[in-house]
């Protein structure tokens, strides 16, 4: 009989094993499947999905002696194994080698999709080194990682599955644009969004006590960004709640989460076309602006929007009118 089985994470340990691979096993005698929860996952690319069958995941799985509490006594069964739908199991999710529930303690879970991103243990903590790559858009690749889940054994999740639910493990990125002041003959073309010394490479881990889950992404090697480059005429206005201001681009970014170093910026290119009389003259503007002066770092599973408020060209105006008095001139005249 198949037992079904909600991954979040994959761990497992066995008595008198610390840190060690499990060889053998005294088994429930019912194999591990996995049954992605699918309406709560989100799939491997930056525009988010639905998880679907036709995607894949890694779990991991450590057993935890009868009356020990992970990672104490933890043992490692199942490694970094890749689970799929309906390969090996019809309408399961399950790995190419058969797991089963072992007969006494728990298994705590861990799991993370991709299968392409490479993960590793450093004793009991995940660790997963990430490269954002060297261009922005729909080809990056979203790092999901699961909730960790401690105490699932075969009598509370062996038939109704382990709970699972994948977290975002990036910082997602978009632009909107608009003009801050309106003026008639004045309009905007953006040209171009960088943002300068941002994470690119690094190391995300996750480690757990039992009952509090540890997640951090080490200090990034960063790199510059173009995320966007074109002509798009702004003419949204930020002074009024309606229209929306212009969605820059519909693809978002994903970027590693740090702390903003103190040179970190964002900078933006756009033209100023001003027509007076008939005449028009463009002026191309860089504005720069230092990213820890907007907010002082992106954070984990975080859909950052940078409204772009493009400035106002000064209208001619006129001081106040003065009056001066008469001159006074006085002439002496004999008659």
């Amino acid at each position: 009989m198949k037992k079904l089985l909600l991954i979040a994470a994959a761990c497992v340990a066995l008595a008198g094993c610390a840190n060690n691979e499990i060889d053998t096993l005294e088994q429930q005698g019912e194999q591990i499947g996995y049954q992605t929860v699918l309406s709560l996952q989100q799939n491997n690319r930056a525009e988010m999905t639905a998880f679907t069958t036709s995607d894949s995941f890694v779990a991991s799985g450590w057993v935890v002696p009868a009356g020990n509490t992970y990672p104490t006594g933890a043992g490692l069964y199942i490694d970094r194994q890749t689970v799929v739908y309906g390969t090996y199991m019809a309408s399961t999710w399950t790995t190419a080698t058969a797991y089963y529930w072992p007969a006494e303690g728990t298994m705590t879970f861990f799991a993370h999709s991709p299968v392409s991103v490479a993960s590793s243990w450093d004793g009991n903590t995940y660790t997963i080194p990430f490269d954002i790559g060297t261009t922005t858009g729909d080809a990056q690749v979203d790092l999901l990682v699961a909730d960790v889940q401690n105490g699932r054994n075969y009598a509370n999740s062996g038939t109704t599955g382990v709970p699972v639910a994948f977290g975002h493990k990036l910082t997602k990125v978009s632009f909107t644009a608009g003009v801050a002041k309106p003026q008639t003959g004045v309009t905007y073309a953006l040209k171009s969004i960088e943002l300068k010394g941002v994470g690119k490479t690094s190391t995300f881990t996750q480690s757990n006590d039992g009952t509090t889950t540890t997640e951090a992404w080490a200090t990034p090697a960063t790199s510059d960004y173009t995320v966007f480059s074109g002509d798009l005429t702004v003419n949204a206005d930020l002074s009024i709640v309606s229209p929306t201001p212009n969605e820059v681009t519909t693809t978002k970014t994903l970027f590693i989460p740090h702390t903003f170093s103190d040179t970190a910026s964002l900078v933006v290119t756009y033209v100023r076309t001003t027509t007076l009389g008939g005449v028009p003259s463009s002026v191309e503007v860089k504005k720069e602006v230092l990213l820890k002066d907007i907010s002082t770092k992106w954070n984990i599973n975080s859909h950052v929007t940078y409204c772009l408020s493009i400035g106002f060209v000064p209208q001619i105006i006129w001081e106040q009118p003065t009056l001066n008095t008469w001159a006074t001139e006085t002439y002496t005249v004999s008659i």
